[in-house]
């Protein structure tokens, strides 16, 4: 039996209110189990009373429909937004079990977030545009605080390189940039972990937002490997005719789709010279690709006779 759960998104403007279990890092929404004798607008007024002790700050009429669900196993969890009438004070809760805490949009960049609002803040983000300049004002700000937390420069829309000899990133961070690139409508986004293409080793983080095929292509280098982060990929290979004799799927062991495949790879090494498909199969993937440098763009060979798919280079 499935166990359903209200996830609430209560804003103001731009602002989201987060919640802080005392015990707890990562600031999250608002939630609730919903009971078996509840429906999910009774379960929203219950989650709004824990933490107001009324629903007069925030009427039932504001109250938009399901904004999305996400389901994992047994479990499924259903979003909704619920604006303010104006900016509700704050220092007024008092509770000892957690804290409520307002934050403008891009503040939650800097703050640990649990997975549940950095695996949806493209969606968050999309609340509270109104469809003016002022939203690409906010792309634009998000976009330059995601460069300066994680010590990036931007080449072009859809390539960052690292400042920084010494670098990491989180998983939050990771995410939160293929939020962004959401945003962005952007099909294909790497950064590189090398500050130059003379680089040696060329290491890449590689977002797919959207299931993608990559066209046959072959560099004369020695090897080429990928890691999944998360999502599913398919890597054909070809001879000089375009025929394929071998197949590759990596996928992480987290992806709903590697449940039923735990016999796929997650990491795959390959030889560079040969011609590859490269094709994400799941809604989105992000993974490492990692090969010999320098690197510029001659060094791609594309397969001619082929059009299916894109050409990135």
């Amino acid at each position: 039996m499935k166990q359903h759960s209200v996830r609430l998104i209560l804003l103001e403007k731009s602002s989201v209110i987060l919640k802080r279990k005392n015990n707890e890092l990562s600031w999250s929404f608002p939630s609730k189990l919903i009971e078996a004798s509840d429906s999910s607008q009774q379960t929203i007024q219950k989650i709004v009373i824990e933490l107001f002790g009324s629903v007069s700050c925030f009427p039932s009429e504001n109250l938009h429909e399901e904004c999305f669900s996400l389901q994992s196993g047994d479990s499924v969890e259903h979003f909704f937004c619920l604006p303010c009438i104006e900016r509700y004070d704050l220092t007024r809760v008092i509770q000892k079990e957690f804290i409520l805490k307002w934050f403008e949009i891009e503040e939650i960049l800097d703050i640990d977030l649990s997975s549940t609002v950095y695996r949806n803040f493209s969606a968050l983000v999309r609340l509270v545009w109104n469809g003016t300049a002022n939203d690409f004002h906010m792309l634009d700000q998000i976009e330059s605080r995601l460069l300066d937390i994680n010590r990036l420069s931007k080449k072009n829309e859809r390539v960052f390189y690292t400042t920084d000899k010494f670098i990491g990133i989180s998983n939050q961070q990771i995410f939160l940039m293929k939020e962004f690139v959401r945003l962005r409508d952007l099909p294909v986004f790497r950064i590189c972990f090398h500050t130059s293409d003379k680089a040696c080793i060329q290491e890449m983080l590689i977002i797919h937002t959207r299931p993608t095929v990559i066209k046959p292509h072959k560099q004369e280098k020695e090897s080429v490997s990928y890691h999944v982060v998360e999502g599913h990929i398919s890597v054909e290979i070809h001879d000089d005719q375009g025929n394929v004799f071998e197949k590759y799927e990596i996928c992480n062991h987290l992806s709903s789709l590697a449940i039923s495949a735990n016999n796929k790879q997650i990491f795959l090494r390959i030889p560079a010279n040969q011609f590859r498909t490269l094709q994400s199969l799941s809604s989105f993937a992000i993974f490492f690709e990692i090969s010999i440098g320098p690197f510029q763009d001659s060094d791609t060979v594309w397969m001619k006779d082929l059009s299916q798919g894109i050409a990135l280079a």
